[in-house]
């Protein structure tokens, strides 16, 4: 996705630069159509995101298929301890050294979200303390024995 963005902003670069000389008006519209297309493109590919991602299991040949095609159109005996080899995940494979991006945005908003519950959490307990000491302020005010009025004469 950087690489289009890349691109393409070369692309519209390449367009401003040749749109100050007027005498490459046909190498204009040639990168302004490319600039087109590379924008019609990336709107594509943010749609159909999840499917462009599927496409990799259609053009993409799996390990194991060389193998097992060997032994399925030649009749050949299956090669297990090579089926073995491309089953195996690698460590590279299984990238366990950082998380994904995703990830690393879900852990930033649980953290976010924490914080705000306790935020929350600390305001509701000053309130409470608050009304527990005006009830108690309330309370020993009636409780107070009134001094008497004294009366004219």
């Amino acid at each position: 996705m950087q690489t289009l963005l890349g691109i393409l902003g070369a692309l519209l670069f390449i367009t401003i630069l040749f749109s100050r000389f007027p005498s490459l008006g046909h190498v204009f519209d040639l990168v302004l159509g490319l600039a087109a297309m590379g924008g019609v493109g990336l709107i594509v590919i943010m749609l159909f995101d999840n499917k462009a991602t599927g496409a990799n299991d259609i053009f993409v040949q799996h390990p194991a298929e060389p193998i097992v095609d060997a032994a399925l159109r030649e009749g050949r005996k299956l090669d297990t301890s090579a089926l073995r080899d491309a089953l195996t995940p690698t460590r590279e494979d299984l990238n366990l050294d950082r998380p994904t991006q995703h990830y690393q945005d879900q852990t930033r908003k649980a953290r976010a979200l924490t914080e705000k519950l306790r935020e929350d959490t600390r305001l509701a307990e000053a309130a409470v303390r608050r009304e527990r000491a005006r009830a108690a302020l309330q309370d020993a005010a009636r409780s107070a024995p009134r001094p008497k009025r004294r009366r004219k004469a």
